[in-house]
């Protein structure tokens, strides 16, 4: 059952509950090679506004509860669903006009994400993804995102025994290890 699924300033994300299914990395190749296959069908995307009752009488039927109270919340003439092929999601759009124009995707991971944030909901599996119109842009973008991990400074302070977290003192607060000082020293 799809639940929310936004963009976000890199790609996008889509909260989905997999019911007894797990999802995870093994499935992320099965997933991107569909995907493609989807998005080479040329598939146009077509806004349509619904009405609230429309909108909720269709994915009562489909069974998506999580659907219906995202609908319950809006007001009536504010609904649209966006059509692709035999696929049919409520979206504040915009879209890209067809699915010719996605050359390459990639889920970059997943996570688990509480029904709209409140941790007395469901934990739904969060995939974040993310597509170009060029596949030479997506490796552009990996290889930039694996530059940025090997200097992430969590790392670096580990390996060179800079400092180190407590969740005794606080997981937010730093402590000095001696070549942490030193360097602290030194900049000062």
């Amino acid at each position: 059952k799809l639940g929310y699924g936004p963009t976000i300033e890199r790609g996008l994300y889509y909260d989905v509950d997999f019911g007894d299914t797990h999802f995870g990395e093994a499935d992320y190749a099965q997933v991107e090679k569909k995907f493609m296959e989807l998005a080479k069908s040329g598939e146009n995307f077509e806004r349509k506004e619904i009405s609230k009752a429309d909108a909720i009488a269709h994915y009562r039927a489909k069974g998506n509860e999580y659907k219906v109270e995202l609908i319950e919340g809006l007001e009536d003439g504010d609904i649209t669903f966006y059509h692709s092929g035999n696929f049919v999601d409520l979206c504040k759009g915009g879209h890209i006009p067809n699915s010719k124009v996605i050359k390459a995707v990639k889920i970059l991971s997943t996570a688990g994400a509480y029904w709209r944030g409140d941790e007395k909901n469901k934990q739904l599996t969060r995939i974040y993804a993310i597509s170009f119109p060029k596949k030479k842009e997506l490796d552009e973008y990996l290889h930039i995102i694996e530059e940025a991990k090997k200097r992430d400074h969590r790392k670096i302070g580990k390996e060179l025994e800079l400092f180190t977290f407590s969740e005794r003192v606080g997981l937010g607060l730093p402590l000095w290890l001696p070549n942490g000082v030193r360097l602290r020293e030194a900049l000062i």
